[in-house]
């Protein structure tokens, strides 16, 4: 989507389903989505976001905004990516890198100073390689993140299949 110039800002586990016919993840709720050329959504310095799943560059405009009143943040894809990160830190460890229940300062000073666990420090069962991809994701500064939703989508997927050999089943598994 990125490479079609298209944004979802606002992307979270909720607007993620897997397909079962084939396993493959399907992107849902385009409501806040952007392309060049769309009407903008709102009048404020954020476009329609969940607070939790904001980057670091956001929080950071969303915090000098008023001394600019007017201006708009320029939602990039690496804030989808970083969005992405929070979604498969959620389903790697159960929780958010940071509680969506801090209160709203807390949790955006959390969002740009606060360096999260390692998911595999976590879930011991998380492998490393997958850990180290949601950790970059979860990079601080955007130029650390990867620079597309494809490359980011082929390397979650590469390692996901190497992990897939390395976690052991889980109970009553293989019993089919």
């Amino acid at each position: 989507m990125h490479a079609r110039g298209v944004l979802h800002r606002d992307l979270k586990p909720e607007h993620i389903v897997v397909r079962a016919s084939d396993g493959q993840p399907v992107l849902l709720d385009f409501g806040a989505g952007w392309y060049e050329g769309a009407a903008p959504l709102t009048t404020g310095a954020l476009p329609p976001a969940t607070l939790y799943l904001l980057s670091p560059e956001a929080v950071r405009f969303l915090w000098s905004s008023a001394e600019r009143p007017g201006t708009h943040y320029v939602f990039q894809p690496t804030d989808d990516l970083y969005a992405l990160g929070v979604c498969l830190y959620r389903a790697t460890t159960g929780h958010y890198p940071f509680s969506e229940w801090l209160p709203a300062d807390v949790l955006q000073s959390a969002i740009v100073h606060v360096r999260p666990l390692e998911p595999a420090r976590v879930n011991p069962r998380v492998p490393r390689a997958l850990s180290d991809v949601i950790v970059r994701l979860l990079a601080k500064e955007p130029r650390e993140r990867y620079r597309s939703g494809a490359a980011s989508a082929l390397l979650v997927r590469h390692r996901l299949l190497q992990a897939r050999d390395l976690i052991p089943p889980g109970p009553g598994a293989g019993a089919h």
